[in-house]
């Protein structure tokens, strides 16, 4: 993946992203891309390519963890999606 396109190596394409890439991972036979305006799932049979599962976020990080998908924004804010794509927003408590 460069920064403006996702590559299949394996067919030879590549899809332009809607906005600069940071990240990306097979989440349950899907594949995800961290972007500067949200996290975007792929669909090679759809002629968009991508949907947006969590928009207006600067996603930088996505990690699997425990059958989960750990979502890591710039701005510290973390989301999990389950194995059935339904997202939890964490709450960090800041020790007083």
């Amino acid at each position: 993946m460069s920064k403006n396109y996702l590559t299949n190596y394996t067919t030879g394409y590549s899809y332009k992203l809607p906005s600069f890439g940071n990240d990306v991972i097979q989440f349950q036979d899907k594949i995800f891309v961290a972007t500067k305006n949200g996290l975007l799932k792929y669909f090679e049979e759809d002629s968009n390519h991508f949907r947006i599962v969590i928009g207006d976020e600067n996603v930088i990080k996505l990690i699997n963890l425990n059958q989960q998908l750990l979502v890591i924004c710039r701005d510290g804010k973390m989301y999990f999606l389950d194995e059935n794509f339904k997202q939890k927003k964490l709450k960090l408590i800041m020790p007083v």
